[in-house]
């Protein structure tokens, strides 16, 4: 058998965290043989067939045993003490999915997977080949567009690198335990949703939490809910679910009382097998794939996988009941999935281990205990520091045409037309990293006019990290927020950063609040060598000297929040940090485009130069119709010193930059500029 050549090589003799395979860990034996089955099938995301119950012959030369299904009546039993399924290995090439891209070719009999791939990314709600130019490929084996696009969604929601490619940090995601609960729901909610709550005084924290409700946000008109069980639902199961309603009544304005009469009750709870009456799209797995799941208000049905191995509090190899519970009662009541990891809602669901010790809500009046309104997801919280300063008169902008204008035409276009400027669209969404038909199967669209898939899949991918509504389609918000002014360094390079990577914070105090923030880096993360914290700037010698005093002010800050120091030098061959104005074509391989549109570029340490256009209305405070210098130098200096754009709007770190607006560095952009200098 040919050595199937991965990027990663694993450890031998591991055992799957929680009692569950890891396909990282399942190796080829150079002396193999695999009859009628492929191993992926059994092995597939979501355990939708599981190698405990292989019923074809496989021979595996000193590979080890497979627990298969046993021909007593004790069988289900003597799966649930031996539970994990151990693989002897003799070999460090992974048989497995793991590093798989789009494009890539492997034998054929382990490519079978993909069409299982494309199944499990279905049920999950990240494809959809209906109505897509690829539909031929929805029950194949090809890693097409449609599918990147599918496995760059799922990374994104779950904080992973977001390449498309299939790295051993997403099959494992993947193969963990779950709710059998859609992620997105026709293409309308999405666990990165990042609203923003409004903040009503000054100086307060300003937060962005990641729960997600059902499309249409359905809810209960009545806050007292009745529950019962189905006939056979064991004590214990019973007494956590009662504890798990508890918890919520404790933190919302519902009510929950327990009723004897289950065909009267509102929320109706038991446990399910398999086919079990829901429908074929909601088919429980068996053990270790699809844990529970849950309905949206108000039909209010709740069912525990009668497969899984299921404990009261934290028990190895099991699952909790309560942790359960309070997760699907969440969906009962009308939350979807969080991309907050420490979440109740968040999707995976732990294995020995317990989630929900308390839930708790911040006491701020804003966060009203409502559950449509609930943050039950952890949120995060930063710190905006306000900029004062006082204007000087400018000649507005406003009468002056933008580059980005005709992004205006293409209001309300989607999949399937073919509109003149969609061109141009994707030129936009290639310079800012969202687009790249390099090495795509529909090359042939990157210089055309036709919406195709890999730009529905751009434009989603630049909705998600600006917080709007990612369908894909151009809406009127998706349009307006494409059309502002902003920086001219890339959101995404190379795959390899993204503004919404969520990087969580640690706390350490009892009871602390979580924090996901959102800076990102440069790819490789380039910083300035720790033994030069003192950096030197210059300005061409056309520079007018507001805008030397706005930057120089703009150091100071960055200075105040950071190890740097900074000082002028007269120098500007031998500066570290080159800074000028400069118009059109200026030679640095990245030209401006007149009023409005790109308002600067810098670039990643160590390079030094920074760029302002001289074709915008500048000012040196917030005055309508111009930038204001400082703001825009504190954007520029951040990327001098190594981060990239942040989703947060109120981050000085933001890609768009509004006239008349004065701004200060935020909360994500001290964390992200300690983060990576670790400091």
């Amino acid at each position: 058998m040919d050595n199937v050549e991965t990027a990663q090589q694993v450890e031998s003799g591991s055992e799957a965290e929680g009692g569950r395979m890891d396909l990282g860990k399942v190796m080829e034996a150079s002396d193999l043989e695999v009859e009628t089955v492929v191993v992926w099938q059994h092995l597939i995301l979501g355990n939708m067939m599981k190698a405990a119950e292989v019923e074809s012959e496989m021979k595996v030369a000193e590979l080890g045993w497979v627990r298969r299904r046993g021909g007593g009546s004790d069988w289900r039993e003597k799966r649930r003490r031996s539970r994990v399924v151990r693989w002897r290995l003799k070999s460090h090439h992974p048989l497995n999915l793991s590093s798989i891209w789009k494009g890539a070719t492997r034998v054929k009999r382990y490519v079978e997977g993909l069409q299982q791939l494309k199944a499990y990314l279905e049920k999950f709600g990240y494809l959809n080949y209906n109505h897509s130019q690829n539909q031929n490929h929805a029950n194949d084996d090809d890693f097409d567009d449609l599918l990147e696009a599918a496995v760059k969604t799922y990374q994104l929601n779950y904080h992973l690198k977001a390449a498309g490619t299939l790295y051993a940090k997403t099959v494992s995601n993947m193969m963990k335990p779950r709710c059998g609960n859609a992620d997105i729901i026709n293409g309308t909610n999405w666990m990165r949703g990042g609203k923003k709550r409004p903040n009503q005084v000054h100086n307060t924290f300003n937060t962005v939490s990641h729960f997600t409700l059902y499309p249409g946000n359905p809810k209960w008109p009545s806050n007292q809910l009745t529950y019962a069980f189905l006939p056979g639902t064991n004590s214990d199961a019973q007494s956590a679910v009662a504890r798990a309603f508890d918890k919520w009544a404790a933190q919302t304005h519902f009510t929950f009382s327990r009723s004897q009469d289950l065909g009267s009750a509102n929320l109706k709870i038991g446990f399910g097998r398999l086919d079990h009456g829901d429908g074929i799209q909601n088919a429980f797995d068996g053990p270790w794939g699809t844990v529970a799941h849950a309905f949206r208000p108000t039909d209010g049905r709740f069912h525990y996988d009668e497969d899984e191995s299921w404990s009261v509090g934290a028990v190895p190899n099991a699952v909790d009941y309560e942790t359960v519970a309070l997760h699907e009662i969440g969906h009962l009541l009308g939350l979807d999935h969080s991309s907050v990891p420490e979440a109740i809602m968040y999707s995976i669901i732990p294995v020995g281990a317990t989630k929900g010790s308390s839930i708790e809500i911040p006491s701020s009046s804003i966060m009203a205990a409502r559950i449509f309104q609930l943050c039950l997801c952890i949120f995060f919280f930063t710190l905006a520091f306000p900029l004062s300063s006082h204007a000087i008169p400018s000649k507005p902008n406003a009468e002056k045409p933008s580059s980005f204008d005709f992004i205006k035409h293409l209001e309300g276009c989607h999949k399937g037309e073919t509109v003149e400027g969609l061109q141009q669209l994707k030129k936009f969404l290639e310079t800012f990293g969202y687009l790249n038909y390099n090495h795509s199967q529909n090359q042939s669209h990157a210089n055309d006019d036709d919406f195709d898939d890999l730009l529905e899949a751009a434009v989603k991918t630049y909705q998600l990290n600006y917080h709007l509504k990612a369908t894909g389609t151009l809406d009127t918000q998706t349009v307006s927020k494409m059309s502002s002014p902003r920086c001219g360094v890339a959101d995404i390079v190379n795959g390899t950063n993204w503004m919404r990577a969520g990087k969580k914070r640690s706390n350490h105090g009892h009871n602390a609040l979580h924090t996901v923030s959102h800076y990102s880096f440069f790819e490789g993360d380039p910083k300035w060598p720790a033994s030069q914290t003192h950096l030197t700037y210059g300005f061409l010698p056309e520079t007018k000297q507001d805008a030397r005093n706005a930057v120089a002010r703009a150091f100071d800050k960055w200075a105040s929040a950071t190890q740097f120091t900074f000082s002028q030098s007269q120098d500007f061959g031998s500066a570290n940090l080159k800074i000028g104005f400069h118009r059109r074509d200026h030679g640095d391989g990245h030209p401006f485009d007149g009023p409005l549109g790109i308002l600067a570029h810098a670039w990643a340490p160590t390079d030094g130069r920074f760029h302002y256009d001289a074709d915008e209305t500048w000012s040196t405070g917030p005055t309508p119709g111009a930038f204001e210098l400082e703001t825009v130098a504190l954007h520029e200096i951040g990327h001098l010193l190594g981060l990239g754009h942040s989703s947060v709007p109120d981050a000085i770190m933001y890609a768009s930059i509004g006239q008349g607006v004065a701004k200060g560095l935020h909360g994500d952009d001290i964390q992200g500029i300690k983060a990576l200098y670790n400091v």
